[in-house]
């Protein structure tokens, strides 16, 4: 993101005093410490309710989060932490985040899990036997 990026809108905290992101195009971009501002558990990125629903009303669509320690870039749509939100207050507002996992990280979607086939059901009571069982 460049700093001098004249087409740029800045979207503040909830109490207005300071700036958490900026929104170009349709993304809007944070960057973070993630050792202080990831969820541990269960491990996710939060977000101020207030500013994702005003970065919304700014048009993005998208979320970009760099975690200014590793240099990652964590990735989504802004409909997926809806779709999958976790809610959490600490006293700081209202906060909504989507857990790492579900995370485009530096250009890496996200693998579904493989699901485990269930065991066949075990027959219950008497069971017939088959013509050339003995």
């Amino acid at each position: 993101m460049n700093q001098y990026n004249t087409n740029q809108t800045p979207v503040y905290r909830e109490d207005g005093r300071r700036v958490v992101g900026y929104i170009i195009g349709d993304t809007f971009y944070k960057t973070v410490s993630g050792s202080k501002h990831f969820l541990r558990q269960p491990p996710a990125i939060m977000f101020d309710v207030q500013s994702l629903e005003s970065a919304q009303r700014y048009g993005a669509k998208n979320v970009q989060v760099k975690d200014r320690e590793t240099e990652r870039i964590y990735a989504a749509t802004i409909a997926l932490i809806w779709e999958k939100p976790i809610y959490k207050n600490y006293g700081f507002g209202a906060q909504v985040g989507l857990c790492l996992k579900d995370w485009t990280v530096n250009g890496n979607i996200p693998q579904m899990p493989k699901l485990k086939t269930p065991p066949s059901p075990k027959p219950h009571g008497p069971q017939q036997m088959g013509l050339f069982q003995a």
